[in-house]
């Protein structure tokens, strides 16, 4: 954010008293002085250089020419200067401090905080050059030695502003938020009628989450300073997050009125749509990060209230001049319940920002071009995860088992090389990996599209660091969402999207722009050859009870709701000899969740929290697990597939969209289907029923054995045989000038058959 400070470039612009009391007689020096404190930078200059020619070795004339140098923007000019003053008096302190301040200008921090070093050695009195020091020693990222020279500067003078409000700064920086608290209340008492103090409160009151105190320090500010534009907006922001979005409009209009320079220059600490400020700035969207933000750390305080906000904002948007538009609320909005209509707009009206961001004009249905034909079938694959993620455990079997006969492999990857042993093997089963991390949209587009890449495949959708401006761009002769983005794109440049029965059924196609291919079985992507690989834990490395019933739940935390938390509770209630294992690797999750947990009556110890793990020691621990227990809104997808693969059965319940279907849609594919609940109610009787009937647990462990080798859900070489016959499809029907068309794939296999 903004937090104010007093800098140290003040001793660069000499008082005139200070002039004077270098040389009482000299004229020279004095008009000099006074043409600095007018702001005449320029005339100043030309004096002192008029007057350095007959007095070369005065120190304060040098040391003039270089705050005038300064000034005027030439940084180098004014470290020459300073030295030559310094070299004629050592004992000059401000051209000293002056010349480290220039340095620390040039961002030389180094070599500034050797100067400054020196400094207060030779002046340790001085409460400004401690806190000079401190400032380049936190721009170094050393906070806590900042920190001692606040301290210093305050032993030095008592109160002194500038370190008083620093040190408060850093304190809040190092996570000391009371302390930090206890300093601006100091700060504003003593100086209550400095604007920046009571504003720098209200920053860190926000930070806190205190967002009342926050608006009354703001009210402090504004009364002192009405054209306090950070003021202004930090207000804005404070109604925001209280959802008090009109209110928050008011302040932000009134602060770009003001200063529309200074208003651009904020720093929005909710982030920024497309680089824009002023979108990012969007009362709505701050309101909705934040709240967003609470949920992803099982803060369920406003739960309902972010829930009914979150679809009446979009809703209310709809097809307006300031519709909500921001790329990162289609994934945001798979985990939490919302009419499918609402949905696919915020998705469409993303989708045109995106058009319009990249300034393409073309009607976007338009192919690029047909498909060459007499050579392989190029399909290029596009995403932000191939690296540690689950994504790229997902596909990369699905790279290696393409036929090279018939399809030759590209990947792009939008993500550097993060040296791990999974990149290495995409890239070792893909014909042509690209890193393209550091290109721009266009530029990737243009790469492809010179690759003439046949079928383009987005890996990703609205995820994290993924490019939907590549897609607008159409490089690709046929373009389509599969199995990274669990929902529709909202974009007519994506020609299909894969998907199966289970997590599509009928009418599902109404909410989709793509036209839905369907997989005869589950459209993911499985294998069991990392379980297999994988190295075994003990249950004692986990931190599990040696004899304790294990229910886990390792999906991240976004996607945990308060309606399934509570039917886990009520059963460890029921079970006493029960405890839940969840993945929570922040503290605050693990805090929230315990919170919650001792507020419907259990006590410490029946949460078992999980941290992070690699994805080879993950799959190791699973074995320990005794069930797993989904999510409703949003499911396990890959961590359903982990826990398949390692024999733990997975309960879980159908709902009404693709995300909230994809555990069924992978159970029923293992033929599982007792492990499928229809509504909440008999998602917690089977969970009852299983935990209190632990020999039915392990009849389906049993079954689970035996269908690894005959149920079509680990049949990887079985998927991609139908993958690429529908990738064929594709292809056809575009080299034939037809429009791409719905595919039900064991419909096709048929016809194939049949012929």
């Amino acid at each position: 954010m903004v937090s104010y400070r007093l800098v140290k470039i003040r001793i660069l612009k000499p008082s005139l008293a200070a002039t004077q009391a270098m040389d009482q007689e000299n004229a020279g020096l004095q008009e000099a002085s006074q043409l600095l404190q007018a702001g005449r930078f320029v005339e100043a200059e030309r004096l002192l250089v008029a007057l350095l020619a007959t007095r070369s070795q005065c120190p304060d004339a040098w040391f003039l020419l270089g705050a005038a140098r300064h000034q005027s923007g030439n940084a180098d000019g004014a470290l020459i200067a300073f030295a030559k003053a310094r070299r004629l008096a050592p004992g000059h302190r401000q051209a000293f401090s002056a010349h480290a301040s220039v340095l620390f200008d040039l961002e030389r921090y180094e070599e500034a905080l050797l100067e400054y070093r020196a400094l207060v050695d030779g002046f340790p009195g001085d409460a400004q050059l401690h806190v000079n020091l401190g400032i380049v020693l936190e721009r170094l990222g050393r906070q806590e030695e900042a920190l001692k020279a606040y301290e210093q500067s305050l032993v030095c003078a008592p109160g002194f502003p500038s370190a008083l409000n620093n040190r408060a700064i850093v304190l809040a920086a190092l996570g000391r938020g009371a302390e930090a608290l206890a300093a601006y209340d100091e700060l504003v008492a003593e100086h209550p009628a400095s604007a920046d103090y009571h504003f720098n409160r209200a920053e860190l009151l926000h930070g806190l989450g205190r967002f009342d105190e926050s608006v009354a320090a703001i009210d402090c500010a504004l009364r002192l300073d009405q054209r306090h534009v950070n003021a202004l907006i930090q207000q804005a922001l404070n109604l925001s997050v209280l959802g008090r979005i009109e209110e928050a409009r008011e302040f932000l209009v009134q602060a770009r009125s003001v200063d529309a320079q200074k208003f651009h220059k904020f720093r929005n600490p909710y982030d920024t749509v497309f680089g824009d400020n002023d979108k990012g700035l969007d009362p709505r969207l701050v309101y909705l990060q934040y709240l967003y933000s609470r949920q992803t750390l099982c803060d369920w305080s406003r739960h309902d209230e972010y829930l009914e906000k979150f679809e009446g904002l979009v809703a209310a948007s709809r097809g307006k001049p300031n519709e909500i538009r921001d790329p990162r609320l289609p994934f945001r909005s798979l985990a939490f319940p919302m009419a499918e209509a609402v949905r696919t707009s915020l998705a469409t009206g993303v989708a045109r920002a995106v058009r319009e961001h990249a300034n393409v004009r073309e009607e976007e249905r338009r192919p690029a071009r047909r498909v060459s034909e007499g050579r392989r079938l190029r399909v290029g694959y596009v995403s932000p995860d191939f690296r540690v993620h689950p994504t790229a455990f997902l596909i990369q079997p699905v790279f290696e088992l393409h036929d090279r006969a018939r399809f030759e492999i590209y990947g792009y990857s939008l993500m550097p090389d993060d040296q791990s042993e999974i990149r290495r093997r995409i890239e070792n089963s893909i014909d042509v990996f690209r890193d393209v991390a550091d290109m721009e949209d266009a530029r990737i587009a243009e790469r492809i599209s010179m690759d003439q890449i046949d079928v383009l495949v987005d890996l990703a959708g609205y995820t994290d660091f993924s490019r939907p401006g590549v897609f607008t761009r159409r490089p690709g002769s046929v373009q389509v969402n599969y199995l990274g983005y669990p929902g529709t794109l909202g974009a007519g440049c994506i020609d299909y999207a894969i998907v199966d029965h289970e997590v599509c059924p009928a009418g599902a196609e109404r909410f989709w722009t793509e036209t839905l291919v369907y997989m005869p079985c589950c459209y993911f992507a499985a294998s069991r050859r990392d379980f297999l690989a994988a190295k075994r834990s003990s249950r004692a490395s986990t931190g599990l009870p040696a004899t304790a019933f294990v229910i886990c739940c390792f999906n991240n935390a976004h996607k945990v709701e308060p309606i399934a938390f509570s039917i886990w509770m009520r059963v460890l209630l029921a079970v006493p000899d029960a405890v839940l294992w969840i993945y929570a690797d922040d503290p605050r999750v693990r805090e929230n969740l315990a919170r919650e947990a001792t507020s419907r009556g259990i006590e410490h110890g029946r949460l078992v929290f999980a941290p992070y793990w690699t994805h080879e020691r993950h799959l190791g621990r699973l074995t320990h697990a005794d069930l797993m227990v989904d999510t409703f809104h949003y499911n396990a997808h890959t961590t359903t597939l982990d826990a398949l693969a390692a024999g733990v059965p997975v309960l879980t319940c159908t709902g009404t969209t693709m995300p909230s279907r994809a555990a069924t849609s992978m159970l029923k594919a293992f033929g599982l289907t007792e492990l499928v609940a229809p509504d909440f109610a008999q998602y917690e009787e089977r969970l009852l029923f299983f935990c209190r009937n632990r020999s039915e647990l392990q009849k389906i462990r049993t079954k689970m054995i035996q269908n690894y080798d005959k149920a079509p859900f680990f049949d990887t070489p079985g998927l991609v045989r139908d993958l690429e016959f529908a990738l064929e499809i594709m292809v056809g029907r575009d080299r034939a000038g037809l429009p791409p068309v719905a595919l039900d794939m064991s419909t096709e296999k048929r016809k194939a058959a049949g012929n």
